[in-house]
């Protein structure tokens, strides 16, 4: 089973492992992000800096308030495979709720080694 640790961006944990150790994982985190929220976009980025840069410089001006970490890993295919997967699963389980357009896409972007999978939203 993949571990969780806590991540530098709150007290919401990070799953981590491979996408198949941590899917169980990463499916709760995505039900607990779309329990607290009326609107919510997944996405993946480079280091917690990135989530904070893309929650300052993007996700505020669309009405969004938080941002937590969903999976953590080192290996980009990994994020890029676990990004998906959570976007399928919010769109299955709270359609009218996810903003995501496509399945996974862009980031992640700059030069820290760990890539995060994140959830922005706004709290009910």
């Amino acid at each position: 089973m993949g571990r969780t640790k806590k991540s530098s961006a709150g007290s919401f944990k990070a799953a981590t492992g491979t996408p198949k150790t941590a899917q169980d994982k990463v499916k709760r985190r995505v039900d607990r992000i779309a329990g607290q929220s009326s609107k919510m976009t997944i996405g993946k980025t480079s280091g917690a800096s990135g989530m904070k840069e893309r929650m300052t410089n993007k996700y505020k001006n669309q009405g969004y308030d938080k941002i937590k970490p969903i999976y953590k890993t080192t290996s980009s295919a990994n994020a890029n495979k676990v990004e998906k997967m959570a976007i399928k699963h919010a769109k299955a389980q709270a359609p009218r709720k996810v903003g995501n357009k496509n399945v996974g896409g862009g980031g992640p972007s700059g030069k820290e080694k760990t890539k995060y999978v994140y959830g922005a939203f706004k709290s009910d």
